[in-house]
């Protein structure tokens, strides 16, 4: 009898052992849940899989796009990470008239589109400007696609640049040369721009990163 209840107790003591670890587990997952929730969680990895072989990873900021193909000529730049995108050659068109046009590449990530480095009609040999629209790619601070107003406030400068009406875009604290362009589909207030940062709701979030030259 005595045998018996022994092996009873161990039979009991395990039991509770696996209904602790299963708790353990149930809380750790409300906390992953409630941390995407508040917004802890916020860009992607920065690693690209580059999809050749599972250990193919590359690293890619907006600052080294900047420092590799801004500024330099169209037809010699070339593609530094091979292993991540795929590169193409590609033409502008002009929204009002089909004549006017410059050179451009296209870098593909897994078949879809990271961004983009065009020349512009006045001059069609130099990359002048580079549209980022891949959320993986982040700034130096962490900016990425995808994040609010709301997130990067404390990481853009105070001065708003002008844009054609129905845009709106903000210039990065540490290089004016990186603007985000804010989605206002849903903010016809915004339709006008704005002249002060607290006028824009922390729920706008960013749609592309582009990078530009400046004086």
């Amino acid at each position: 009898d005595k045998y018996w209840l022994t092996n009873q107790h161990v039979k009991i003591f395990y039991m509770n052992i696996g209904l602790m670890f299963d708790f353990i587990r149930l809380l750790l997952g409300i906390l992953i849940c409630t941390l995407v929730l508040m917004g802890q969680i916020k860009c992607p990895t920065v690693q690209i899989d580059s999809g050749i072989s599972q250990h193919n990873f590359c690293t890619v900021t907006v600052n080294d796009i900047k420092v590799n193909l801004l500024s330099k000529k169209i037809t010699v730049i070339s593609n530094q990470w091979p292993s991540c995108f795929k590169e193409k050659d590609a033409v502008m068109v002009d929204d009002e008239n089909d004549a006017i046009n410059w050179k451009a590449k296209s870098f593909y990530s897994k078949g879809k589109l990271a961004f983009i480095a065009e020349t512009n009609w006045q001059n069609k040999d130099k990359v002048s400007r580079i549209t980022i629209v891949d959320n993986k790619i982040k700034t130096v601070s962490g900016v990425c696609i995808g994040q609010t107003f709301g997130e990067i406030s404390s990481k853009v400068s105070p001065k708003i640049p002008t844009e054609p009406d129905g845009y709106l875009s903000l210039v990065d604290k540490e290089d004016e040369s990186i603007k985000f362009v804010l989605n206002i589909k849903k903010y016809p207030k915004l339709f006008y721009g704005v002249k002060t940062l607290d006028q824009i709701p922390k729920s706008v979030f960013i749609e592309s990163i582009v990078v530009i030259e400046t004086k």
